[in-house]
């Protein structure tokens, strides 16, 4: 007999926020600050992920600082957050979706969406930054920016883009921190959880 998957939209939100970087701890009042949720959802959403082995925490004086646990269970269940991120845009960005739908049907390797609509600071004068770990067709992609008369600006690196060698990268780090996995959530959050 199976049980069901006890996860929460908070559950997400949390997970969602761990994964900006991939490399932050968090104590319960700063989940607080950054996520509608009060202190007592956010240490509740806490504890339980560190239940399943999600995440880990270490007591610093009086402060519980989380960490992600890495793991098989971690890796999947920061993929199903990665999954409601994309979601998510998907929802409140239907005309930039449509776009990257196209667009990474002419990617090779794991693509995301950075810069400004994955921080979600855009404009309406805001261009398109696009980050392939692997390779794209470059003529499909211009044609696609021309029909939405938007600019594309497409950043391509090897497939190992997020293996040690490029860890230090500055625009690794930041498509790290701030993005939208459009195409191969697993690959990518395996790469930058080993």
């Amino acid at each position: 007999m199976s049980k069901k998957l006890d996860i929460t939209e908070n559950d997400l939100l949390v997970l969602a926020l761990f994964s900006d970087g991939y490399d932050r701890e968090y104590y319960i009042r700063e989940v607080c600050t950054h996520l509608p949720i009060t202190h007592g959802t956010a240490q509740t959403v806490l504890v339980r992920l560190e239940e399943k082995r999600v995440l880990a925490s270490s007591q610093h004086g009086k402060i519980r600082l989380f960490r992600i646990k890495t793991g098989e269970i971690s890796i999947q269940y920061f993929v199903l957050a990665e999954i409601y991120k994309k979601i998510r845009f998907m929802e409140e960005h239907p005309y930039i979706s449509e776009m990257m739908d196209r667009i990474s049907s002419f990617t090779r390797g794991t693509t995301l969406l950075f810069g400004s609509y994955a921080k979600g600071t855009e404009t309406e004068e805001s261009d398109l930054d696009v980050f392939v770990a692997g390779a794209y067709d470059e003529r499909e992609v211009a044609k696609i920016g021309k029909m939405y008369d938007v600019e594309i600006n497409v950043k391509a690196y090897p497939e190992t883009a997020f293996d040690l060698k490029y860890r230090s990268d500055p625009l690794v780090c930041e498509v790290k921190k701030h993005h939208i996995v459009w195409k191969n959530a697993e690959s990518f959050v395996r790469e930058v959880m080993t």
